[in-house]
């Protein structure tokens, strides 16, 4: 029987995929399949009441389970799932007070082993929130035979147990068919086609539609959450086929009305952990059989090459359709879509060459082909700078001469020479009263060199000097240096101790230092053409 159900539910799965080729053009997108066998882990207790009779199972863990998920999108957003499980389970009841040997072991011998049936069929709505990651909103209905222990005033009497009394209420094991609506959330992630997996959690509320007792149907609710996953995908004409994978927990708990014979509802809570290994089989949009091919609409735009002018490729130049830019390719290939028919400039640069530009009818339909040509600039360039007597002091009306080029500095200092070089170019810069300036400036092809001139007085202010002697008690120190801090000059005393420093006139700060001995400084403000004469005695470090 067990292998019976195994092959049974294969052949739903092959079915399922082989009959998918019969849909309607555009009915669908995908179909899939999961057939598992697998082991079953029980855990469940039944409630008390006065003369209930414990339920149990003497079998907790059984590599009986079998388990059948088949998905059937119709649309990339809607769906339709079924899911069926068989799970294998025994019981007897045992009495209170305990029973004797002999009577237990008749009851042993009687123990009953059932397979419980469940299922559900469930609509999915699916968003794709990535080309990886999609969420699915399930609703549906549950449908599943379960175990129970009915409260009754009469057990048939093939029944387990030691029954009591005429007209007392008694406890016997039964299964009881439930019903009920169902819904969850479920995360489908598409890693590759090697690996696929959907994690799950529903929730349901069940309904007997066989009474567990005379006074009425048991009910309650129930939640499973659970993974399935696709492993491989040998490919079997055109279906995907893997190593399925399922892995689920469910919990129920069902009650029965309060009878007048009982101070509490007798109810049972279940807990079922089913890991299953088997197949699984997908067929992702395949041509559905008697479809007609419709030939696509071809993009309308503009395709292209961008070339030197020796016909190599220009990798990564800018092309520009309209508004619209795109980058060229390693082969100097590009193409821009969606364009209006019609007339429309395009204009192509790179970096060392000359910029090109044509003008291009797009179709109505299809690509229409251009090339542009990128050619290496060979003529003159220019040369622009600032001349300047200071940072801070710019020069008008200086004479910037390169060749037979010759121009002048407008107020702001700045120059330009036009239609100097390519290649290294002398500049001589001029003015009255400042010493006149030679420079070189390299100006690439039908480009623009930069060259910036600091001129000097061709009269050079009187310098100050800052003199004297450095000495200890003990004579002239030898080692000594005097630092000048604003000009950042640095200088060393002669043998006799003497120094002497040219600085232009202003305020300035002089260190002077000499090993194991105490540092000292010095503030000084000298003019144009002065002097200032210092005697410094140099203490020893103690």
């Amino acid at each position: 029987m067990r292998i019976g159900v195994l092959v049974g539910l294969l052949a739903a799965a092959s079915s399922l995929a082989q009959q998918a080729d019969t849909l309607p053009t555009g009915g669908w997108t995908e179909s899939r399949a999961l057939v598992t066998v697998g082991g079953l882990l029980r855990s469940q207790s039944q409630g008390a009441t006065a003369t209930a009779q414990a339920f149990s199972t003497d079998a907790p863990f059984l590599l009986l389970t079998q388990a059948l998920t088949a998905t059937w999108y119709s649309r990339s957003w809607f769906g339709v799932q079924a899911d069926v499980r068989v799970d294998p389970f025994r019981f007897f009841q045992q009495s209170d007070p305990p029973i004797g040997a002999g009577e237990q072991a008749r009851i042993n011998e009687r123990t009953t082993e059932y397979r419980a049936l469940s299922g559900h069929l469930l609509g999915l709505v699916r968003w794709q929130a990535s080309g990886v990651v999609g969420l699915e909103l399930q609703g549906g209905w549950a449908m599943a035979g379960r175990p129970y222990m009915r409260l009754d005033r009469s057990c048939p009497s093939s029944l387990l147990g030691r029954l009591p009394a005429d007209g007392a209420v008694q406890s016997c094991a039964t299964g009881v068919l439930t019903t009920g609506p169902v819904g969850g959330l479920a995360v489908d992630v598409d890693v590759s086609r090697h690996l696929w997996f959907q994690v799950y959690g529903r929730a349901e509320y069940v309904l007997g539609l066989e009474e567990a007792s005379a006074w009425g149907r048991v009910h309650g609710p129930g939640l499973t959450a659970g993974l399935q996953a696709r492993f491989g995908a040998l490919e079997v004409g055109p279906l995907e086929v893997g190593v399925g994978l399922l892995a689920e927990v469910s919990w129920s708990n069902l009650v029965a009305p309060r009878l007048p014979e009982a101070p509490e509802n007798p109810a049972l809570s279940t807990i079922l952990f089913r890991p299953s290994l088997g197949a699984a089989v997908a067929l992702r949009r395949p041509a559905p059989s008697g479809s007609v091919d419709v030939p696509a609409r071809r993009p309308r735009g503009l395709s292209g090459r961008v070339l030197k002018a020796d016909r190599t490729p220009v990798t990564g130049a800018s092309v520009n359709v309209g508004a619209r830019t795109v980058q060229s390719d390693s082969s100097g290939a590009f193409e821009v879509t969606d364009l209006s028919p019609g007339p429309v400039e395009v204009k192509a640069s790179a970096p060392g060459l000359r910029p090109a530009r044509v003008s291009v009818v797009v179709a109505d339909e299809g690509l229409t082909e251009t090339e542009l040509v990128l050619e290496t600039p060979t003529g003159p360039g220019r040369v622009t700078g600032v001349v300047r007597a200071a940072p801070d002091k710019p020069l008008a009306g200086a004479k910037v001469v390169s060749g037979a080029k010759t121009t002048t500095t407008q107020a702001s200092g700045v120059y330009t020479l036009e239609g100097v070089g390519p290649g290294p170019v002398q500049v001589r810069v001029m003015l009255d009263g400042y010493v006149p300036a030679d420079e070189a400036v390299q100006v690439p092809p039908e480009a623009t060199a930069t060259l910036d001139v600091t001129l000097e007085l061709a009269a050079q202010r009187a310098k100050a000097k800052l003199r004297g002697v450095i000495s200890t008690a003990a004579g002239p120190v030898a080692k000594a240096t005097v630092r000048v801090v604003e000009l950042k000059l640095k200088q060393a005393v002669k043998a006799d101790g003497r120094f002497e420093v040219e600085v232009p006139g202003g305020k300035y700060t002089l260190v002077i230092e000499a090993p194991k001995h105490v540092t000292q400084t010095k503030q000084v403000e000298v003019a144009d053409g002065d002097q200032a004469i210092f005697q410094i005695e140099l203490e020893k470090l103690r």
